[in-house]
């Protein structure tokens, strides 16, 4: 499985938008992602607010984040593509994590390879 984790805080373009213009952006970008939803090229498997709570010393500093899933590395990648093609950039200031998940010994083999 490969997963999508886009971590963001939304700008001051976004926050310049009254609700009505906000909720009309929302709903074309959804729109624009249907299409890969629809055959299931990603999924999403949740939204969320970060919760600096959990530990403050180690809290990532975005508010929001996203996770997708993908079967496929081309999943993802057309999904990376989609948020730039949807204009999502103008409205979040986002950092990504893409990757396939690895078992435990897989990543463990690695980290004691590199040193």
């Amino acid at each position: 499985m490969h997963v999508f984790i886009g971590c963001w805080d939304m700008t001051e373009q976004w926050r310049g938008l009254d609700r009505r213009a906000r909720e009309r952006e929302l709903a074309e970008m959804r729109r624009r992602v249907e299409p890969l939803l629809a055959r299931n090229t990603i999924r999403c498997l949740g939204w969320a607010r970060n919760d600096k709570s959990v530990d403050p010393s180690t809290a990532a500093t975005q508010k929001l984040f996203c996770i997708w899933t993908a079967d496929t590395k081309d999943g993802i990648h057309a999904f990376a593509r989609a948020e730039h093609e949807i204009g999502w950039y103008a409205y979040a200031a986002q950092v990504n994590f893409a990757g396939q998940l690895e078992s435990f010994e897989t990543m463990a083999s690695h980290l004691t390879a590199q040193g």
